[in-house]
C-alpha cells in the first residue's frame, strides 16, 4: 500500500488510489473512478466504468481496470492490453479489447464491457481472469503483472500488485 501510494509524484493519482482502496460502497467507487478516469483524459469511459463497478463482487476486475487506466493515455493502454491478451492467445478477446480501447462510442463500449464482465460473482471472475492469463499460480501472476507494469515504467508497483492479487 505504502509503495503504491508513493508512485512517481502523481499527487492526484495517489489521492485517488488511497480513496479507491478505502472504498466501502458503490457510490464512493463511482466518484473515485470518475476522478481516476479524469487523470488520463478518458472521460467517455466513465459510464462504462460505472457499469463495470455495478457488477457485484468484481473486486479484482476493478483493480485490473485501475491499473490499465493508470497509464498515461489510451494508446499505452491499448498496447498494454494487447500484450496482456497475447499471453493467453485468446484472439477473439484481443479483438474485442482492441475495439473497446478504440472507444468509438460509449454505447459500443458499454455493450462490450457487459459481454466481457457479465459475471455475477468473484469466483467466476477469478476463473475468467485465470483463463485470460492462463495462470496456474501466484508466481505466474506476479510475472505477468511485472510484464504489464514494465510497459508503463511502474516497476515499484510489482510488490503491491502481488499483494492485491493475493486478496
Amino acid at each position: 500500500e505504502h509503495k503504491l501510494l508513493q508512485l512517481s509524484g502523481m499527487d492526484r493519482v495517489r489521492k485517488t488510489e488511497y480513496k479507491l482502496l478505502q472504498l466501502s460502497g458503490i457510490d464512493r467507487v463511482r466518484k473515485t473512478e470518475y476522478k481516476l478516469l479524469q487523470l488520463s483524459g478518458i472521460d467517455r469511459v466513465r459510464k462504462t466504468e460505472y457499469k463495470l463497478l455495478q457488477l457485484s463482487g468484481i473486486d479484482r476486475v476493478r483493480k485490473t481496470e485501475y491499473k490499465l487506466l493508470q497509464l498515461s493515455g489510451i494508446d499505452r493502454v491499448r498496447k498494454t492490453e494487447y500484450k496482456l491478451l497475447q499471453l493467453s492467445g485468446i484472439d477473439r478477446v484481443r479483438k474485442t479489447e482492441y475495439k473497446l480501447l478504440q472507444l468509438s462510442g460509449i454505447d459500443r463500449v458499454r455493450k462490450t464491457e457487459y459481454k466481457l464482465l457479465q459475471l455475477s460473482g468473484i469466483d467466476r471472475v477469478r476463473k475468467t481472469e485465470y483463463k485470460l492469463l492462463q495462470l496456474t499460480g501466484i508466481d505466474r501472476v506476479r510475472k505477468t503483472e511485472y510484464k504489464l507494469l514494465q510497459l508503463s515504467g511502474i516497476d515499484r508497483v510489482r510488490k503491491t500488485e502481488y499483494k492485491l492479487l493475493q486478496l
